[in-house]
């Protein structure tokens, strides 16, 4: 028979359970229940109740038909006497779920890695149905997942009394869940502290029907669920750090150490930059130390794709470091003036290589960090001949001192330029050895997405279409709903190009109408890949001049992305709207 923990508080034994589990119960805050008088008999059980939750944890809500179902607490913990850890679809979705987290994170608060692999196992509360032991397994856990890596990433708890009962589709919208209505009875019955339920749109109205005293809420997104659950997140923040001063400046060293380190590429460095901001403007840190959270947020907002000049560092504070950061501050001002189109970029260039050991076995990764930015400065005004040489030598040094998972970003790059020169021999060689070490090396799907989009890309400039649509159609390379929507957006536009090359019109049709949708929720992520698709388009077709300048505008008058047109504009030489039409769909990063 079906129990509650309203029947356990009056004193009767109720379902699978009797008065002795009560304290275990009440120990989560969400089944504490919500009225003074059932508190008052909780009380009676465990003082003091819980006001809140753990930070990093969320009610998961399980249906096994016919035989009932189970309350969970999610928490980021190996799994232990108790807790049960996640099997089939319910690991599979907690990895989808930190992707997305991870993409839509407001601020960073703890000393977590957004993106990166975290212990996680589930703690069962209430197992309402008929038999013995459970395992948590299922694919509608999605938001109260994703819910849960967010409270993690920011510090913060979720609320108590709100229950999130919705899953989430490869964009990150809401979608239904099975079993609501008998989900939504189990939750009444044993987390009576619950007042408000998060559900996809299309099932509020069932909420309604079933529970009429719950607050129903139905945004469309996760980004918008996290309005929602954290409507002033910089407050809440700033209110913590206060409470915990020393907290505060170890975040302070961490973010400092996560752009330098760049250790994860499904981070949104947008949230690492407000809360560098919201650390500086709040004064956590000592002013001696001030210039490091300035270089943070600085680092973030370009490595999130909008133009920030490079701090400057007193000389008296870089004659106290060591060559190896100074090497990386020298990487990231090298960055930084690829990043702003900057005109001194060539004496800094020739100053910045004359730092460097002549000896290419000497190299240290400071200096490989170096080296990757030299040969990106190059490739990004066109002088691909020495960028190439600098980016091979950066990848194997990367390679050859056995940390090639940093080898990601210039190989990446490297096969840009590599099909930019249609260099198919160089092609092959870096396929051979160097593709397979990196990839083997990397655990991040990020970085494989960017590799894979930047080996289709150099195999349809050299010339092998049939060998790239291979590469950017199969999912047997990679799941590619969890790369960055600006990513998928390339992959799209490369595989547009590469069909219509190989007559196969209508499939390219598909493919532009998919790039013309994908960007519908965040259409900045997908612009210029939509904007350099449609001008290879008018190209074929033999578009107006004045066509052709309106495409090149388009492109221009983006969001950071002027300093590139200008740029390719500067290297490439051209008669006409046309040529530099295609020299802007030839030599554009993606």
């Amino acid at each position: 028979m079906p129990g509650s923990i309203e029947e356990l508080l009056e004193g009767k034994p109720s379902g699978n359970y009797n008065t002795t589990h009560l304290p275990k119960l009440l120990s989560v805050a969400c089944c504490v229940p919500s009225s003074q008088s059932g508190r008052n008999k909780a009380a009676a059980h465990l003082e003091p109740l819980p006001t809140e939750l753990p930070t990093g944890t969320a009610l998961l809500v399980s249906l096994t038909p016919p035989s009932g179902g189970a309350l969970w607490l999610l928490e980021h913990s190996e799994p232990r006497a108790g807790n049960k850890p996640l099997v089939g679809d319910a690991s599979r979705t907690w990895h989808m779920a930190l992707a997305m987290a991870s993409h839509d994170l407001p601020a960073l608060g703890s000393l977590l890695v957004p993106g990166q692999p975290s212990p996680v196992s589930a703690r069962l509360l209430v197992n309402d149905a008929h038999g013995g032991d459970r395992i948590l397994d299922g694919g509608s856990f999605g938001l109260a997942m994703a819910m849960a890596a967010l409270s993690s990433y920011c510090g913060l708890p979720l609320p108590p009394d709100v229950t999130f009962l919705a899953t989430l589709d490869s964009r990150a919208r809401l979608a239904c869940v099975k079993g609501l209505k008998e989900k939504l009875d189990l939750l009444l019955r044993w987390a009576p502290g619950t007042r408000k339920v998060l559900v996809c749109p299309k099932q509020k109205d069932l909420v309604r029907q079933v529970a009429p005293h719950l607050q129903v809420l139905a945004p469309v997104s996760l980004a918008s669920v996290v309005e929602t659950i954290f409507p002033d997140l910089g407050s809440a923040l700033v209110g913590r750090w206060l409470s915990h001063p020393a907290e505060a400046r170890q975040v302070a060293t961490h973010l400092f150490n996560l752009v330098l380190e760049r250790s994860s590429t499904l981070l949104s460095w947008a949230s690492v930059a407000r809360s560098a901001e919201l650390l500086l403007e709040h004064g956590f840190v000592e002013p001696s130390s001030r210039w490091r959270l300035d270089l943070a947020a600085n680092i973030a907002w370009r490595h999130s794709g909008r133009a920030a000049p490079m701090p400057k560092i007193a000389p008296q504070t870089l004659a106290t470091m060591r060559r190896p950061l100074r090497m990386e501050l020298l990487a990231q001002d090298l960055q930084s003036l690829n990043d702003s189109a900057s005109p001194g970029w060539e004496s800094a260039a020739q100053q910045a290589e004359g730092q460097l050991p002549g000896c290419e076995r000497d190299d240290s990764p400071s200096d490989l960090m170096v080296l990757g930015a030299l040969g990106r400065l190059y490739a990004a005004w066109g002088l691909y001949g020495r960028a190439s040489e600098l980016l091979q030598r950066t990848v194997r040094g990367w390679i050859e001192i056995h940390r090639a998972a940093q080898a990601s970003r210039p190989l990446c790059e490297l096969l840009r330029v590599t099909g930019i020169q249609r260099e198919r021999s160089l092609l092959e060689t870096i396929r051979g050895a160097q593709l397979p070490a990196v990839l083997s090396a990397s655990s991040d799907p990020a970085d494989s997405a960017f590799l894979y989009l930047a080996l289709g890309r150099c195999l349809a400039q050299v010339g092998d279409l049939a060998g790239a649509i291979s590469v950017l159609e199969s999912s047997g390379y990679m799941d590619w709903e969890r790369a960055w929507l600006h990513v998928r957006a390339a992959r799209l536009r490369w595989q547009d190009w590469c069909l219509r090359r190989m007559g196969r019109h209508e499939e390219a049709a598909a493919i532009a109408l998919r790039l013309e949708h994908l960007g519908s929720d965040r259409p900045t992520d997908a612009a210029y890949s939509q904007c350099l698709a449609e001008m290879d388009r008018r190209v074929e077709r033999g578009a107006s001049p004045r066509d052709l300048e309106a495409a090149i505008q388009r492109l221009a008058a983006l969001e950071y992305e002027a300093p590139l047109v200008t740029r390719i504009e500067a290297f490439s030489s051209f008669d006409s709207p046309a040529d530099l039409a295609r020299a802007l769909v030839w030599n554009y990063p993606y």
